[in-house]
């Protein structure tokens, strides 16, 4: 699980869309993330309001998705792997540079002494 994901929320509204083949995951999701999935799905929303549009599982699971020959979600894959790499190290980035703000917010909070021994924060309480 990636930084992102620690902190999501979900609803039991979410359809989980898992591949058959591992080797699909990219693939799909970009065709999951594309204009015309998404004009798929709003074109099979319904709902009283725009708040409580909803599409059902069965449409979803009967989208038109047209699967590529296995040589061709190969090159698709040597293509994305760098990307995903990068998007990876982003990630750990990111989750390194969270805690350290949190542990920097902290000591600041509870006011850490400086280098001329003076507290550089207040402390909580004080004006």
């Amino acid at each position: 699980m990636d930084h992102a994901t620690e902190r999501a929320v979900c609803s039991t509204e979410f359809a989980v869309l898992v591949p058959r083949e591992a080797a699909l995951f990219d693939y799909l999701y970009l065709v999951l993330r594309s204009r015309p999935f998404h004009e798929y799905l709003v074109a099979r929303a319904i709902g009283s309001t725009g708040s409580r549009q909803r599409v059902s599982g069965v449409d979803v699971l009967n989208a038109p998705i047209r699967i590529p020959h296995a040589q061709d979600i190969a090159e698709l894959d040597e293509l994305l792997r760098p990307l995903r790499d990068w998007r990876r190290a982003l990630a750990h980035q990111r989750r390194d540079l969270d805690d350290l703000t949190d542990r920097i917010s902290g000591l600041v909070a509870a006011g850490v002494p400086g280098d001329d021994g003076k507290t550089s924060g207040r402390r909580r309480g004080s004006p």
